[in-house]
């Protein structure tokens, strides 16, 4: 996953804005929740949402894993609201 992660996110400055950033963002994320790094999968989530995803399905995944993120932080409220597609706005700039 380390490898995985690096290749990611030098990945992330080649890639123009929009869906190939977000998807890229989305698997950043999602690696780094692999690894037990909750702190930079949340802020790489963030990064997705905060994008105004328009894929339906992507934007879906990225508030999924949001809400595992929560949860496993024991953050209920914020976990619940990832899981319901939305995203605290101040976390998000």
């Amino acid at each position: 996953y380390r490898i995985a992660a690096k290749e990611l996110n030098n990945a992330m400055y080649d890639l123009p804005p929009g869906r190939p950033r977000q998807e890229c963002s989305y698997l950043l994320a999602e690696t780094c929740f692999k690894m037990g790094q909750l702190q930079a999968a949340e802020s790489h989530c963030l990064g997705a949402v905060g994008s105004r995803i328009d894929d339906a399905a992507l934007r879906a995944s990225a508030f999924g894993l949001l809400g595992q993120i929560y949860s496993m932080q024991k953050m209920y409220d914020k976990a619940a609201m990832a899981y319901a597609g939305i995203a605290e706005q101040e976390t998000m700039q």
